[in-house]
């Protein structure tokens, strides 16, 4: 593989990257603050 076919491939592969990065951080984001909203609104959350 020389330089162009590597640059190549990473510019296919950035768009699905960036897609999987927000929607992992979204989920995550969502596991997170769920409990957290559980807890201040009920007190204890067991999980």
């Amino acid at each position: 593989m020389n330089n162009d076919d590597i640059k190549s491939a990473s510019r296919k592969a950035m768009p699905k990257f960036i897609l999987l990065t927000l929607i992992s951080t979204a989920i995550g984001g969502a596991v997170g603050y769920i409990p957290a909203g559980l807890v201040r609104l009920g007190g204890r959350c067991r999980l």
